[in-house]
């Protein structure tokens, strides 16, 4: 059975400090989570695969995929602390993917510093492209129940071949071009299937063919919810939660304490109906070679 990791979202996540009320403590605690998930995921897909670059230091996770695909390729997590040059050390960054001729990311949250990091960014060239909002539920409260239609069916993908039919759904749902498609594909089977895996990937079947995916990533000791896509004309709301359940029932069955989303305007009143909360916002910087 895979072992679930504990939280761990040093140096910006700090839970408990001095002074601290219940709320306040709480908040914090799913603020770490929502870093937790996405730093740990990006983390787990990027080193498991052969085709990606991943680069850790004390201040900065940067990631590569060679994909032509802003998303692919990014930053994660940075920290500049007190005393460093934040501007230099963006500067560099960017000359990594300027060189490269990658489009990339810059991802942004509470846990990011300086507190005025999204300023430089913009200050450096890079521009706002979304601006979602996190948010965080305890698994233990959630009630488990299914709204689908009957004719909706939702089956585990355990192997490459049963991934190509999730991967088309990607690609139809976010019209990806075939490059990018081909290192997404590539990229999500480095890490693997099945129980050794911090993933799994469920496809909603209506009639037997694939019409929706959704990622259930337990990486970083969080159950986050990531790839929800939905063929057009297969946009049904319990559908859509029925997937989101079914991840969710599985993270708790394997005992994992906290589940995230990182959801649109668009999907924030389905969450909360379940018992989602917003913690915080995440957004994303990106800057592409005709910048």
């Amino acid at each position: 059975m895979l072992e679930v990791e504990q939280i761990d979202c040093e140096p910006t996540a700090k839970v408990g400090s001095v002074g601290e009320t219940d709320t306040e403590s709480r908040s914090r605690r799913l603020v770490a989570a929502v870093e937790s998930s996405l730093v740990s995921t990006w983390r787990e897909l990027t080193s498991a695969s052969p085709i990606a670059n991943l680069e850790i230091t004390s201040q900065i996770i940067r990631y590569a995929t060679g994909a032509p695909f802003p998303i692919l390729n990014g930053v994660l997590s940075s920290w500049f602390p007190e005393g460093v040059d934040a501007d230099q050390q963006i500067e560099s960054t960017l000359e990594y993917f300027r060189s490269r001729h990658l489009p990339m990311t810059w991802w942004t949250g509470p846990w990011s510093r300086p507190t005025d990091l999204p300023a430089r960014l913009r200050t450096a060239g890079l521009e706002e492209a979304s601006r979602e909002i996190a948010m965080a539920t305890e698994l233990a409260a959630l009630e488990i129940a299914s709204g689908r239609q009957a004719d909706f069916a939702i089956v585990e993908v355990e192997d490459r071949n049963a991934y190509r039919g999730f991967q088309d759904v990607l690609d139809q749902a976010f019209e990806l071009p075939s490059e990018v498609s081909a290192i997404m594909y590539e990229l999500i089977c480095a890490a693997g299937f099945g129980e050794k895996s911090k993933f799994r990937h469920f496809l909603g079947l209506k009639d037997s063919r694939p019409v929706a995916s959704m990622t259930l990533s337990l990486a970083g000791g969080v159950a986050g919810i990531y790839n929800s896509g939905t063929l057009r004309d297969h946009h049904a709301r319990g559908n859509h939660l029925a997937l989101v359940l079914k991840a969710l029932g599985r993270a708790r069955e394997l005992e994992v304490p906290l589940a995230i989303v990182i959801s649109s305007r668009f999907g924030f009143d389905a969450f909360r109906s379940l018992g989602f909360e917003e913690c915080c916002e995440v957004v994303q910087y990106v800057w592409t070679p005709s910048s």
